[in-house]
């Protein structure tokens, strides 16, 4: 999965956490720019929107709730991964 996705798919998670596209870019060290392209390059993918940017903060969507918990568990998983990928790196065979 190109980087990207993850990253997008993190903001995701984070703007359903704090109720805010531009808290979750802030939390994550994101230009809100830069966070708001990635949700709608991640919105075009998938064919519909995630949030609805009509309310102020933007909500989350119904196809948008409906994926939180499966994205909070893509991420958790990418953790792990990477976690293990770092143990790899300094040959702890370990795992």
């Amino acid at each position: 999965m190109e980087l990207d996705r993850i990253r997008a798919w993190q903001l995701f998670i984070e703007t359903s956490r704090l109720g805010s596209l531009a808290l979750a870019a802030e939390a994550l060290s994101f230009p809100l720019p830069k966070a708001s392209r990635l949700i709608s390059s991640l919105e075009d993918e998938l064919g519909f929107q995630l949030l609805d940017r009509t309310k102020k903060p933007a909500v989350l969507t119904a196809e948008g709730q409906a994926l939180v918990l499966d994205a909070q568990g893509l991420i958790s998983q990418w953790g792990i991964l990477r976690e293990k990928a770092d143990a790899l790196r300094k040959r702890n065979f370990d795992l």
